[in-house]
């Protein structure tokens, strides 16, 4: 979403998701139909909230979608991508406004780092949530995952990428020692480390030295 004039909300079915990626009074210049300023999305979420509608994590809309918990029409569930530190800044505290919550993707060779990315296209880099920042989101009911294993290239995205097992140091595994990993078809679902897996059988995940 990049737009902050609101529209309505078209009913088919299904779990709406609302993909964001930074919130800030500085658009940059040749990306800023990436980002909302904070007055933008403090109006898109206060429309939201004026229809009617309730928000879901995405491991609650994982819970839904396999019948494990009720799903009303009026739900959405918000997602940011990259982990950018303003969401702590303007989008937590404007999502707590108004009782809504939200899934954070981290990339994780870059938590507490810059997004480099954007120098590529010209505008300056933005700054990405540490560890700590994002444990204290989630205390405060914001969810985060993992886009990238630390030490890894590739995103887990499918089986082909990681076919064989693999071995987290301890630091690594306390950090996501129940975090949520796609599963087979991309389906991001709660499981242990131990069932991560991303093709057809889960891929054996240990704590020890990589």
């Amino acid at each position: 979403m990049s737009t902050g004039r609101p529209r309505p909300v078209r009913e088919s079915g299904g779990v709406k998701i609302l993909m964001y990626h930074w919130i800030s009074g500085d658009p940059g210049q040749r990306l800023r139909h990436w980002g909302v300023t904070p007055d933008q999305f403090e109006g898109q979420m206060r429309h939201l909230h004026e229809q009617g509608y309730r928000t879901l994590r995405l491991s609650e809309v994982a819970q839904a979608v396999q019948g494990l918990r009720p799903l009303s029409e009026r739900t959405v569930a918000l997602t940011f991508d990259d982990g950018y530190r303003d969401f702590l800044h303007f989008a937590a505290p404007i999502l707590e406004e108004y009782g809504f919550t939200a899934t954070v993707f981290l990339v994780a060779d870059r938590v507490g780092e810059i997004n480099a990315w954007d120098e590529r296209h010209g505008d300056p880099p933005r700054p990405l949530l540490s560890w700590e920042e994002a444990a204290e989101l989630a205390t405060r009911g914001f969810e985060s995952w993992r886009r990238r294993l630390p030490g890894r290239k590739r995103s887990l995205r499918t089986g082909s990428e990681f076919p064989w097992p693999i071995s987290l140091t301890p630091t690594v595994c306390s950090m996501i020692d129940a975090g949520s990993w796609f599963r087979p078809r991309g389906i991001r679902v709660p499981a242990p480390i131990s069932e991560v897996g991303t093709g057809p059988e889960p891929i054996p995940i240990s704590c020890g030295e990589v």
